[in-house]
């Protein structure tokens, strides 16, 4: 058996200060910060992992130009 990624959707990640969202043509999520239990940042993305739910989120930037930026609000948020 062969293991890979395979898109999706395509889509908008939000940040607030009460959660995080994610909202696409096909596939959408909001989840409270409380219940996001880790995030792994990369370059050109990153992997949320969330209580209560058995799959996690991998989302790729389509842009990676404010990688960086998403990689300190989830610093902060998940302190």
């Amino acid at each position: 058996p062969v293991t890979a990624v395979v898109p999706t959707d395509q889509g908008r990640l939000s940040i607030t200060n009460q959660r995080v969202a994610f909202a696409g043509s096909r596939k959408s999520f909001s989840v409270a910060w409380p219940k996001v239990l880790a995030a792994e940042t990369y370059s050109d993305g990153v992997h949320l992992a969330f209580q209560s739910r058995s799959k996690s989120a991998l989302l790729k930037y389509a842009d990676t130009t404010y990688g960086e930026i998403l990689t300190a609000l989830l610093t902060h948020y998940l302190q």
